[in-house]
């Protein structure tokens, strides 16, 4: 648990410092997405990243509600969330299992 802990600050740490660029954070959550898919990540890591992105974007929109600042959180939390989706449809499709029985 501690490791996922561990890969949750990692990630928010790097999703914050991309807060000055759209398309670098775009490219981080890109890199973070296939990073997690190949290292075999569960989907809950994301998940949370993707709430604790969500706190971040209610907070800033409630602070700054004229700055950029909580338009750019948004978009990284809505990539998150499919980053998300596509590892949870990767996980569930793994635990499928194929057999005569199950095909009638």
């Amino acid at each position: 648990m501690l490791k996922v802990l561990l890969w949750t600050t990692i990630s928010c740490v790097v999703a914050w410092l991309a807060v000055g660029s759209l398309i670098a954070g775009e490219v981080i959550i890109g890199l973070y997405t296939v990073l997690v898919l190949w290292r075999r990540k569960p989907s809950r890591l994301t998940f949370g990243i993707t709430m604790i992105s969500l706190a971040g974007v209610i907070a800033a929109n409630s602070l700054l509600p004229d700055s950029e600042l909580p338009n750019r959180l948004g978009v990284y939390t809505f990539l998150l969330l499919i980053a998300g989706g596509i590892q949870l449809a990767r996980e569930l499709h793994k635990k499928r299992t194929y057999s005569v029985k199950n095909l009638g």
